[in-house]
């Protein structure tokens, strides 16, 4: 079999060509959530050595499909183990189970969600804005979340500090 490597160059000699031909409409976005956007400098500093889940919480339906949600979940869970930011995660789409269970007039925290999975970090994402194209035609993608990170068992919040304003 090709090495991993080289199949991620193949395929980025291929985005040109893929991206010219008419009517792709899943795959520049498909494209965005994998490569992402320009890296910015971390806030925080995970404990690399506690079991982390990425827990992407759109209750107001703004990401378009549970599919959608998954990919960027598993993209975002693969860049932190890749980059070594943590060494053990817990799926991201194991959430979706355990906040079915839940009541709408009482939903569970985040630190529970977190302890149901066996996680002892939780980064919580909150979905306020997401979109792939602005006219329905092009695509410029758009995505604005606000995150905590807890712990599940002190359930603290590390990030941001609890004296700092929330956004």
């Amino acid at each position: 079999p090709m090495p991993r490597h080289l199949l991620r160059i193949l395929a980025l000699a291929l985005v040109p060509v893929l991206l010219a031909q008419a009517g792709c409409n899943i795959l520049g976005p498909a494209i965005y959530f994998a490569a992402g956007p320009d890296k910015i400098k971390a806030a925080h500093t995970l404990d690399k050595s506690r079991t982390t889940v990425v827990f992407l919480d759109d209750r107001s339906n703004r990401i378009p499909s549970r599919a959608l949600r998954d990919l960027i979940g598993t993209t975002a869970e693969q860049s932190m183990l890749e980059a070594g930011v943590v060494t053990d995660m817990v799926q991201s789409r194991r959430i979706q189970a355990i906040v079915a269970r839940e009541r709408f007039a009482k939903p569970m925290g985040i630190a529970e969600v977190g302890e149901a999975l066996g996680a002892k970090i939780v980064v919580y994402c909150w979905v306020d804005l997401f979109t792939i194209s602005n006219d329905g035609q092009t695509f410029s993608p758009a995505a604005s979340v606000r995150v905590k990170v807890i712990d599940v068992e002190t359930r603290e919040r590390l990030f941001p500090l609890p004296d700092a304003a929330d956004p």
